[in-house]
């Protein structure tokens, strides 16, 4: 006798409350994880950022019950995912914004001048984000 020939029972094959409610609370913790995995790759890369913010949001949609409330680790990862999502296309384009200001003639003094103050204040020990923000004070204005 092969599989095939084997009669299954219709409870096997059904879709239970247990099962859609264990379903419902899986989907919940993976959007919660990959919202909270979103949120610190922000850190690392805006593309993993965004891409895990919205498979957060999309995990969030599916953990929805039939006459049940979200569960909260679901709302987690779902402003999470959101906020994720905003924060990496806003990096995105302050990225190709600073990639502007690399290439374009006019801001060549104000690098000039934020890499001589890194240089001077690594030895004097100060962080490099001062650094660039007393060369972003100190520069002109071009208008």
């Amino acid at each position: 006798m092969s599989y095939y020939d084997e009669t299954h029972s219709p409870k096997e094959h059904s879709d239970t409350n247990e099962t859609r409610r264990n379903r419902s609370r899986r989907y919940a913790t993976m959007s919660m994880m990959c919202g909270i995995f979103a949120f610190f790759s922000l850190f690392l890369s805006f593309s993993a950022a965004i891409l895990l913010g919205m498979s957060a949001n999309v995990l969030f949609v599916l953990s929805k019950e039939e006459g049940q409330p979200r569960r909260g680790s679901a709302v987690v990862g779902l402003i999470l995912g959101v906020m994720s999502t905003i924060f990496g296309v806003v990096e995105f384009f302050c990225l190709i914004q600073v990639y502007h200001m690399i290439t374009d003639p006019q801001y060549a003094p104000f690098f000039d001048q934020a890499m001589e103050l890194v240089r001077y204040n690594k030895m004097i020990g100060k962080g490099t984000f001062f650094c660039v923000f007393l060369a972003l004070k100190s520069t002109p204005r071009h208008e």
